[in-house]
């Protein structure tokens, strides 16, 4: 370890141990009974209440939604497959929208069942279009790696909504296309069955309530972890790379979640809308009993205005984010530079208030 490596580690130790930022008010607070000084990093009076309204008001909710939805989905892939027609299609295509939009809602909690099944991978994009091409042409049909992004709603997104409903069934004729939208939707059912099972029949809400403590690996890290890690990929995936502003300019619409369905903007509002409400549910109480302060306010309501400048940037673009970004990509590069504003508020302030490391392999730099 280099003399620079050795430094940066002291004050990032140093850091965690304070439990502040230099953005933030991180004075010890006296508690209401006559002067004691609360430790910053004690949080066991309000934590289990947290963790049991997260599981028993929000994840599980999510995931019954996710499943209920991708129930559905199976029921009208089995519609359509027996019979290929106009009605059915409609119905199937509208029974992808439903869970894609129910997915994002439950993506803010990945970790545990979610991260075992690699449910995140159901939403891998943009769709690699060589690999699909591949899995097309030679009927080898393979989504066994979920670091591939030749699955998951990418792949329904150009099977179902790029071409004409009459082209559409025509294509679905092919035996390696109706083999390929089985076996991606029967995947999707696989990986949300195991997550909703963990959560209802296995135990984990028991096991997620009981996690106490702010170690690596505590429900409460990965609740801060995974707001985060979801946020980031609102703001690059969504947003950065698209918009062209992570990419010297060079813009990519066709890169969007939802390109070709054209629920790009419904389904980014839905992301950012429920991430704030994901942090209502309770990481709002932790970061308001620490009691820190930034720019003059309540590092709370500083994350929360945070979300709504943000918010009220993505509603302000158009329905069609491809067009926009073809005709005025400023407005989505707009768009992104709110909701990377945020991001400091989320990933530095609220870990350090809250003695929380962030864990996951992230991106350089929280500008970027």
């Amino acid at each position: 370890m280099n003399y620079f490596n050795r430094i940066f580690s002291f004050l990032f130790l140093a850091t965690l141990i304070s439990c502040g930022s230099d953005d933030t008010n991180n004075t010890n607070t006296p508690d209401a009974g006559g002067g004691e000084v609360v430790d910053d990093c004690d949080f066991s009076a309000i934590l289990p209440d947290v963790l049991t309204n997260y599981a028993d008001n929000v994840i599980k909710p999510n995931y019954a939604d996710l499943e209920a939805k991708s129930t559905q989905l199976v029921t009208t892939h089995t519609s359509f497959i027996t019979d290929k027609n106009e009605e059915n299609l409609t119905a199937l295509k509208t029974a992808v929208t439903a869970l894609w939009l129910s997915y994002q809602k439950a993506a803010h909690h990945d970790f545990g069942p979610a991260e075992t099944s690699f449910l995140v991978s159901i939403n891998n994009f943009p769709l690699d279009t060589v690999a699909y091409n591949d899995q097309l042409n030679t009927g080898n049909i393979d989504i066994t790696n979920p670091n591939d992004y030749d699955l998951g709603f990418a792949v329904l997104d150009k099977l179902l909504f790029e071409k004409t409903t009459a082209e559409t069934l025509i294509a679905l004729e092919n035996d390696n296309a109706s083999a390929y939208l089985s076996a991606v939707i029967e995947d999707i059912q696989n990986k949300v069955q195991a997550t909703h099972q963990a959560w209802f029949v296995n135990g984990y809400d028991t096991d997620f309530k009981n996690n106490t403590g702010n170690g690596a690996g505590s429900s409460f890290s990965q609740l801060v972890n995974s707001i985060n890690k979801n946020y980031e990929l609102i703001k690059r995936e969504k947003l950065g790379i698209p918009s062209g502003v992570l990419t010297l300019g060079f813009t990519y619409p066709d890169r969007l979640e939802g390109f070709h369905a054209g629920i790009s903007k419904e389904l980014l509002s839905t992301s950012i809308e429920s991430s704030l409400a994901f942090f209502n549910e309770g990481l709002d109480d932790l970061v308001t009993t620490s009691a820190k302060t930034k720019n003059g306010q309540p590092l709370t309501l500083e994350i929360q205005e945070g979300y709504a400048t943000a918010i009220a940037a993505i509603n302000n673009l158009d329905n069609d984010i491809a067009n926009q970004i073809k005709e005025n990509s400023s407005v989505v590069v707009a768009a992104y530079n709110e909701t990377v504003k945020n991001l400091v508020n989320l990933k530095t302030d609220m870990p350090s208030v809250l003695c929380i490391a962030i864990t996951y392999v992230d991106n350089p730099s929280d500008s970027d």
